[in-house]
């Protein structure tokens, strides 16, 4: 599996956060991967702990789109979440939420690397 950046991008002055990644495996499998519980709780999340109700930012919710695209036998996953203010955008980025996401991203190419979520 080769390896593909996690790109997380912050608009400036919108509440929005985005995360594109590319994977080497088809729509279907990152799908079930997204999907099947025992699959999720393989890669969702860092490596230490694994939260939404940011640190700093307690009762702040966000709501998530995610997106995938088929790319000939890869896909693109796109993700954005929207927060109820700019304010509350930039605590979560400050708690640390960059090294999670990029961490979950890493794990689920491994996941899809192996080919676990093939039935």
């Amino acid at each position: 599996m080769s390896a593909s950046p996690t790109c997380i991008t912050a608009p400036q002055g919108t509440p929005f956060i985005e995360v594109v990644r590319d994977f080497d495996a088809p729509r279907e499998l990152v799908f079930r991967a997204s999907t099947d519980p025992d699959l999720v709780v393989r890669w969702l999340g860092p490596g230490d702990i694994q939260t939404f109700e940011f640190e700093g930012v307690p009762g702040v919710v966000s709501l998530e789109i995610r997106s995938l695209h088929d790319l000939g036998g890869r896909t693109r996953l796109e993700q954005s979440a929207v927060f109820p203010s700019v304010a509350a955008r930039d605590q979560a980025i400050a708690s640390g939420m960059e090294r999670g996401i990029t961490q979950s991203m890493e794990c689920l190419g491994e996941l899809l690397g192996s080919r676990a979520g093939q039935r």
